[in-house]
């Protein structure tokens, strides 16, 4: 409260609310989960920023993507604005989402490929048929193998 004499003696006060804003933290986002079915990579992401969010507004932006951006009902509470669930047609893998975190002075933003993401898990996927098929190539001749050798005896 500042207070200030005025001439004749009287005073008068006024009243002063400051709020100072930390600097906004670098957000990073975070693949939740993540499944590939056929034409589309489903995935839901995070953006998380260390400490408190209680003073920080979050948005979501894309570019690339055919369609408003929005988010999918869910039943039950609010939903929470710092995740975000896209279905994603694997022919725009070229498409970004940036998460930005900002406060009444301050904005900061990362922005993720979502092809880098979607290829990762199809690439995996395809490795993993592939190790069971040579799993099973080796099982199928070790058990010839066996076979033939017992025939012999």
């Amino acid at each position: 409260m500042a207070v200030i004499r005025l001439t004749g003696g009287r005073l008068s006060g006024q009243v002063f609310y400051l709020t100072v804003y930390e600097p906004v933290p670098h957000p990073e986002i975070l693949a939740k989960s993540l499944s590939i079915t056929p034409g589309l990579c489903n995935i839901t992401l995070e953006c998380r920023v260390p400490g408190a969010t209680e003073d920080l507004n979050v948005t979501w932006e894309s570019k690339g993507l055919l369609g408003e951006l929005e988010q999918r009902e869910t039943p039950g509470p609010a939903p929470n604005p710092w995740t975000l669930a896209v279905s994603l047609p694997l022919s725009q893998r070229n498409s970004s989402l940036t998460c930005v975190v900002s406060n009444h002075v301050h904005q900061k933003a990362v922005t993720l490929v979502l092809g880098k993401v979607c290829v990762k898990e199809q690439v995996h996927t395809n490795r993993t048929w592939l190790d069971c098929c040579q799993a099973s190539y080796g099982l199928l001749w070790v058990s010839c193998w066996y076979w033939e050798l017992g025939s012999t005896f």
